[in-house]
């Protein structure tokens, strides 16, 4: 399935704080919201993603977990992003094999 274009946000220490960003990213209707906690206890990571995922629930904004498999999955988001050096884009998509789900990678 295409996703329509739109404005692509990466949550990574907001100022205003991960919730505040989070719901007006949704108000906003911004297209892709993805949370990018980088060095973080995997708990933290994993709380802040089950609010995002309820924040976006039934929203047009889709919500990508940054890095991590296992708390995308967790939390149900609705895609993954990995780097370079994470896990290898057909092993997440063989692990996560659920239709609809995104996957991002970075190309540098």
């Amino acid at each position: 399935m295409k996703e329509p274009f739109g404005l692509y946000l990466i949550a990574s220490d907001p100022t205003a704080g991960y919730e505040a960003l989070a719901r007006a990213a949704v108000e906003c209707k911004v297209r892709y919201l993805q949370l990018r906690m980088k060095g973080l206890p995997r708990e933290r990571v994993l709380k802040t993603a089950r609010m995002y995922r309820e924040i976006t629930r039934n929203s047009d904004t889709r919500f990508i977990v940054n890095d991590d498999l296992e708390t995308a999955m967790a939390c149900g988001a609705d895609g993954l992003h990995l780097g370079q050096h994470d896990l290898p884009l057909a092993e997440a998509r063989r692990k996560w094999n659920v239709p609809g789900r995104i996957f991002g990678l970075s190309t540098h």
